[in-house]
């Protein structure tokens, strides 16, 4: 997302703190179970529940963001009279054979 064509300002920025405080989180949860148990820090393992989701829920919508413009680059004229050139030797070519 952080490629120029997608026009997202501050992307970078929002990655970095994201990155930070993923490394943070982490970071957390592993001291916190040292030695301490769950009952005693409920709030430090409540932020890290709510934190991990957030990053996952970023990371979810972040992910198929880049298909289409590549999709529609792929389906302009020139490609597909380069795939459809493309098919019928793979098709004739033994290696890409199931047999």
């Amino acid at each position: 997302m952080e490629d120029p064509s997608f026009h997202i300002a501050g992307i970078k920025i929002v990655n970095l703190v994201l990155n930070y405080l993923y490394l943070g989180l982490l970071v957390m949860s592993y001291l916190l179970a040292l030695g301490n148990r769950p009952q005693g820090s409920k709030w430090f393992y409540t932020v890290a529940f709510i934190g991990f989701g957030i990053i996952t829920v970023y990371m979810t919508v972040s992910i198929p963001m880049p298909i289409p413009p590549r999709v529609k680059i792929l389906l302009t004229a020139k490609n597909l009279i380069l795939v459809r050139r493309a098919l019928p030797r793979i098709h004739r070519d033994q290696r890409y054979c199931c047999e």
